[in-house]
């Protein structure tokens, strides 16, 4: 098996690997900056679990080619003890952890001081069973683990027949006393569908996180400052994946929340696993299929047909925002292959009114005799060929009467000129334009996990985002001189845990 070395870029197209025993629990995250998996249809399950097989080792392997990196974990843990009535511990007690949405199971046996360990649990909503000869049957349902939890559920059996059962309810039994994290807190799936939100953007919900303020406005970083920390501070991830982009210190992209299952803030005391950044991690957790199908559909406009006009305003400028998408995941194969597909888009068109200063009819000609300096007062225009000074006590060194004569203006000012707009206004600000921006991006999203076996499961993740822009007005308010922006992103992942 192949063990890969850490990194610190996750786009880095080249990586170290080491050849070694691949251990027990370990979880490899492989990522790399591009990838797509289509899977052809089939017919027959037998067909399809071995085309299955085949596409997950071709990704597997096109990931290995492109960068690797160790990435954080995004799993949860139950950990406890299984005990009598009398406190006595129990070892051999077996112990199965369900998925109530996947189905999928784990299975352990306590050791001899009774005590068990259940690693790498993806969020979700679990079940507990316990059975040991002597004991009733033993169950907690329920039991919700979020992102990065470390979850104890202490286990005590009542003397019994095995085919007796005791059931717990989940919020009974589970206690957080494994770290010192401060979790800051944990945003759950039904706060992010169900919470307003002005553009479908997440992040404004980790302002209900104490310790989180808007960013200063102007500065640099993500829009978010933790505990003090400089807004550059903040760390990004999706699914233990390193979310971040290096140059604007920012989300690299953002899934569609209709695709996330929660996101947790952790604001200070974190582990060392996440590193190098003193203010706070935003992990992001996407959802995966289960058993049943589900999906989402959404179209939400903006448009200036539909607002009224402002008392003191003339005409409405023109508004056209569109933001639209879909969300849906399911199974591929029952219990074992699921997946989950997410698109969102967004459109723009958004017009903005101008008010700035062009070249007045009496200055291209050369006379500036109507025009003044910034303080208002009267204009005296220097001849650079005449001696003396040019002031309003000395104006030996002046165009006289502050006209320029014909020949002295350059053929090539003269076509400069043409591409300045003329003045449609009096005043200082003798231009008014109104002219679009247009903003648009594309957000495409697809993830699959598969279950090899109770030891083997993988989950590949791809999201790619394109921004396109444009905008008549680039340092001036004349609208002559726009400028267009391109900007695509991408986030790619392989999760590959062997217990």
């Amino acid at each position: 098996m192949y063990r890969a070395a850490p990194m610190t870029a996750a786009n880095r197209r080249h990586a170290k690997f080491t050849r070694s025993r691949f251990p027990p629990g370990l979880r490899m995250n492989i990522i790399s900056p591009q990838g797509a998996c289509v899977a052809p249809q089939g017919q027959g399950e037998d067909w399809v679990m071995t085309m299955l097989q085949r596409v997950m080792a071709w990704i597997v392997g096109a990931a290995l080619v492109t960068g690797t990196a160790l990435g954080q974990s995004n799993l949860a843990t139950v950990t406890g003890v299984v005990t009598d009535s009398a406190g006595g511990a129990i070892p051999g007690a077996a112990l199965e952890i369900v998925n109530t949405g996947t189905g999928i199971d784990r299975n352990v046996v306590s050791d001899d001081t009774g005590n068990y360990t259940v690693t790498n649990l993806a969020p979700g909503t679990y079940e507990v069973r316990v059975t040991h000869r002597g004991f009733r049957a033993w169950k907690t349902t329920g039991l919700v683990l979020q992102v990065g939890q470390q979850a104890r559920v202490d286990v005590a059996m009542e003397v019994g027949s095995v085919t007796e059962s005791v059931t717990v309810n989940a919020s009974q039994v589970t206690v957080n006393t494994e770290n010192g994290t401060i979790k800051g807190d944990v945003i759950v799936q039904a706060e992010i569908q169900e919470l307003p939100l002005d553009g479908r953007d997440f992040t404004d919900l980790a302002f209900f996180v104490p310790g989180v303020v808007p960013r200063a406005q102007g500065g640099q970083g993500s829009a978010l400052n933790i505990n003090g920390a400089r807004a550059s501070n903040t760390n990004f991830y999706v699914d233990g994946f390193n979310n971040r982009n290096a140059r604007g210190a920012a989300a690299q992209v953002r899934p569609n929340i209709d695709a996330m299952q929660e996101f947790k803030m952790e604001v200070s005391g974190y582990s060392a696993e996440y590193g190098k950044f003193a203010g706070g991690i935003l992990n992001m957790v996407l959802k995966s299929g289960t058993n049943q199908t589900h999906g989402t559909l959404f179209h939400y406009i903006r448009n200036d047909k539909f607002d009224a006009r402002g008392f003191f305003e003339g005409d409405k400028n023109k508004l056209r925002r569109n933001q639209f998408g879909a969300t849906v995941n399911g199974p591929i194969v029952k219990n074992r292959t699921f997946y989950l597909a997410s698109f969102e888009g967004y459109t723009q068109i958004l017009e903005n009114t101008r008010l700035g200063r062009t070249i007045p009819d009496l200055e291209r000609a050369g006379d500036f005799t109507q025009s003044l300096n910034f303080s208002n007062a009267r204009l005296f225009l220097r001849d650079p060929l005449a001696p003396g000074t040019c002031t309003a006590s000395s104006a030996g060194g002046c165009f006289p009467g502050n006209i320029i004569p014909q020949s002295r203006i350059d053929p090539v000012a003269r076509k400069l000129l043409t591409y300045y707009p003329r003045p449609n206004r009096g005043g200082p600000n003798n231009y008014t334009v109104t002219a679009a921006d247009e903003d648009k991006w594309y957000s495409f999203l697809v993830k699959i996990d598969h279950r090899f076996s109770e030891k083997d499961n993988v989950a590949f993740r791809y999201q790619k985002r394109f921004d396109r822009g444009a905008s008549p007005f680039s340092g001036s308010d004349l609208g002559t001189f726009g400028f267009t922006t391109k900007n695509d992103r991408s986030l790619s992942g392989l999760d590959w845990t062997h217990m």
